[in-house]
């Protein structure tokens, strides 16, 4: 695998800012997979500036970051906490109830439409106009990262969710998408961008469908990301699942990713896993790998009921 080139040593203020995107990389990795829940409170300053061996002044612009994202709120003379990702469902069982009793009475005593037919008619018109113009879309930076966790969300909520990357972002949402989902290492670029749309975060897991190919192609996995810092977040995560297996993590470019990828894979016991922003880059051949696959994550198992009220699914 190939070394890190040396740098020359950086400026005191670029390092500066080094150390601070370190700790948002680091926070932002936990709350996106779920380490940190909803209302999880951080780290308090003085105790992260000493686990992480940084001036108190460093954590806090880097908290202040957070907070300016979305994703963490700060609590006068309590701390910061992960922000909740959802909304309170709403109240409207009553207002449903007194419209449903109106609508009944339409049909009740008509002998060709039954009540019953006609509340089935109006949710297949609900279906169809859902299907045709939807209200959900999962954005994510790649189409392959977008497609999969939209379709996790129609599968598991039954309702049509669009795919989106950030890219066809750069345009105002669809008038009809009312909600964004996205993880957490875009909230803020999706939240920039969000139109007349609200934006919900979506916690996410490494693939447990990914840990069992892995266990089966090979007895070491390199995770292969851009950054460094990531791939070393995203080889933790993956330790904790893949039992038995020896896991590291590597950096690597995208005009490379071919050279350094089959080096990687010269030891026959070893696969490798691309982010996908290197998988998008590797050539066909090297897709077609045995023992190359693309890093995927899932949506969480306990953020399901969070998303069903999300997708206005559930006013309970």
């Amino acid at each position: 695998m190939a070394e890190p080139a040396h740098k020359p040593p950086e400026p005191a203020a670029s390092r500066a800012g080094s150390k601070v995107e370190r700790i948002v990389t680091h926070c932002v990795f936990e709350i996106s997979t779920g380490a940190w829940p909803p209302g999880e409170r951080l780290p308090s300053v003085r105790q992260a500036a000493k686990e992480w061996a940084v001036n108190h002044l460093t954590v806090l612009k880097a908290y202040r970051r957070l907070v300016e994202q979305g994703l963490v709120r700060n609590v006068d003379r309590s701390g910061f906490f992960v922000a909740d990702s959802v909304s309170a469902p709403p109240a409207e069982q009553r207002e449903l109830a007194k419209l449903f009793e109106k609508l009944a009475k339409r049909f009740d005593g008509d002998a060709d439409v039954s009540t019953l037919a006609a509340f089935r008619y109006l949710a297949d018109l609900a279906d169809a106009r859902a299907r045709r113009e939807p209200e959900l879309a999962f954005v994510e930076c790649t189409a392959f990262q977008a497609r999969g966790h939209a379709r996790e969300v129609s599968n598991r909520l039954g309702v049509p969710c669009m795919a989106m990357t950030l890219e066809e972002l750069e345009e105002e949402p669809p008038s009809h998408v009312r909600t964004l989902l996205t993880t957490g290492f875009h909230a803020r670029q999706v939240r920039r961008r969000r139109g007349d749309a609200r934006v919900v975060t979506v916690p996410i897991e490494f693939s447990p469908r990914l840990a069992e190919r892995l266990a089966v192609a090979a007895r070491e996995v390199v995770f292969f990301q851009l950054d460094g810092d990531v791939a070393a977040h995203v080889a933790r995560d993956a330790a904790k699942v893949t039992n038995g297996l020896r896991v590291v993590s590597a950096q690597a470019d995208i005009g490379r990713v071919d050279d350094v990828v089959r080096r990687a894979l010269r030891a026959r016991s070893r696969a490798a896993v691309l982010s996908p922003s290197l998988w998008t880059a590797a050539s066909r051949d090297l897709k077609l790998h045995e023992r190359v696959f693309p890093l995927s994550f899932e949506v969480a198992t306990r953020a399901w009921r969070a998303l069903e009220r999300a997708a206005r699914l559930s006013i309970f």
